[in-house]
């Protein structure tokens, strides 16, 4: 639920829908949106005005593939008016508008809020990973001490996906949804850069830590008195030599934690301060994700508006799934491989590498899906 609202949050903000292409962002025009059941007028999407000129000349060739015959015909009735509106409010043809606006908005004191905004975020997720390592070791502790019998292989089963999505995934999304809602700034909020910069870091992590709140408010007192007596358990359990033997493990972990924070922020500020560099370093940053995962197909321009939600995307997908592995390697060494071996280097970049591709493709095939049928 929370990569999903962090998903749609930032592709909703990047790619928001219109019906007017005066309601788009600089740089944009109220294209066609597109579904399961093809492509619709109701809702429109904003797209790269870059790809109504070629659409009116049916120019497939230099479009992304998403603009076919179908989406002429769809957008046939208002494309000369889109083209229209195009020549006079794109004013930079090859480039992606807002996300040029942005980079000469942002000067020192924006900047100086954005990174310690990025501090804040890394907090959370920070926070939330110690929670999640103090709920796998009572997991070890229960497993090893009270549970027995059937019941051990289905929870192990499940406890390990969940670990890694809160471990990995979820702070990979975050990354992505936080540089996404940066560079959407000044469209979509109205606000100067600073207030908006606090505003999105407030959300994001709001919706990072929402499943503890949603558990403080909806267990009642008794599944919560269950929750502290099994940490009481656990910590009566561990004697003082346990404990002695098992520091430098625990503080070896503590640390790799804190700088697989510290890359997802290196890798946020990357992401906001030279997004075109990024979008024009390599094939992979401009796919086309609508035709994903079937085939891959290059989008013509490297740095159009179409191509952030690709470029964003890609990087976390990459960098999260490369740290998933270096993280699960530095967790299994620091354990003397004796939890679950080396099978977690294998699953958890792979769990982590088709979930989140999965999560941005599904979006794109249901994001516009109208749910009235009248």
């Amino acid at each position: 639920m929370q990569c999903f609202l962090l998903q749609v949050t930032t592709f909703a903000s990047l790619h928001p829908s219109c019906s007017l292409d005066a309601g788009c962002r600089e740089g944009m025009w109220c294209a066609p949106s597109k579904d399961y059941n093809g492509f619709r007028r109701s809702p429109d999407m904003c797209d790269d005005c870059r790809w109504a000129t070629s659409l009116e000349s049916q120019e497939y060739d230099s479009l992304p593939s998403r603009y076919n015959a179908a989406a002429y015909a769809a957008a046939e009735e208002k494309l000369s008016e889109a083209v229209a509106y195009c020549e006079t409010a794109d004013t930079e043809p090859d480039r992606c508008d807002y996300v040029v606006n942005f980079h000469s908005e942002l000067t020192l004191a924006p900047l100086v809020v954005f990174i310690c905004t990025t501090g804040l975020v890394l907090t959370s997720l920070i926070a939330g990973m110690d929670r999640q390592a103090q709920i796998a070791e009572l997991l070890e502790h229960r497993i090893t001490h009270v549970v027995a019998g059937p019941r051990l292989s289905v929870i192990t089963s499940a406890a390990w996906p969940i670990y890694v999505l809160r471990m990995l995934v979820l702070p990979g999304v975050v990354v992505y949804a936080y540089a996404g809602l940066v560079l959407a700034s000044p469209w979509a909020f109205g606000v100067a850069l600073p207030v908006s910069f606090v505003c999105q870091g407030l959300v994001v992590c709001f919706v990072h830590s929402v499943d503890g709140v949603l558990a403080l408010a909806c267990l009642d007192e008794r599944a919560q008195a269950l929750i502290r007596e099994a940490f009481a358990g656990m910590q009566a359990h561990e004697d003082k030599v346990h404990v002695m033997e098992s520091m430098d493990q625990k503080q070896l972990e503590y640390f790799l934690r804190r700088f697989l924070a510290l890359c997802y922020g290196v890798l946020t500020v990357m992401n906001v301060l030279i997004t075109e560099s990024i979008m024009n370093s390599a094939p992979l940053f401009r796919l086309d994700w609508d035709e994903l995962p079937s085939r891959f197909v290059d989008n013509p321009s490297a740095k159009a508006c179409t191509n952030v939600v690709t470029t964003l995307s890609a990087t976390a997908i990459l960098a999260t799934s490369f740290l998933a592995l270096m993280w699960c390697l530095g967790y299994q060494i620091s354990n003397s491989f004796r939890r679950h071996g080396v099978l977690d280097v294998v699953f958890a970049p792979v769990v982590t590498l088709v979930t989140m591709s999965a999560l941005p493709f599904c979006l794109l095939i249901f994001g516009y899906a109208s749910i009235w049928f009248a």
